[in-house]
């Protein structure tokens, strides 16, 4: 499954750890607040969430929010996307490799 994560944290210090965060978890920004990650088992997204969690832990102020929506490749392959769509393209088609 992949995983469409949005946030909206007014602290800097704090969304800059969170977007290296996912970036260590292998999401690719998508947006300036917008991740993607490839695709990845319940296991690997259970330890993001976790990460995600123990990052954020009481530090949230009450407006801060972050969304984490589970997208099946059918959906993703089915977006509109209007203007930069590198990062999108290379999950939703990544490269084929020939083992020899």
């Amino acid at each position: 499954m992949h995983y469409l994560i949005c946030y909206d944290i007014g602290n800097d210090k704090i969304r800059t750890a969170l977007a290296k965060l996912l970036a260590r978890h292998q999401c690719e920004r998508v947006q300036l607040s917008v991740f993607l990650s490839g695709l990845i088992s319940k296991k690997e997204y259970a330890a993001l969430s976790q990460a995600v969690s123990k990052l954020l832990q009481k530090k949230l102020c009450q407006t801060d929010s972050i969304i984490i929506i589970p997208m099946s490749l059918p959906i993703l392959q089915t977006a509109a996307i209007i203007g930069d769509s590198n990062c999108l393209e290379t999950i939703i088609n990544p490269p084929l490799y020939l083992l020899l």
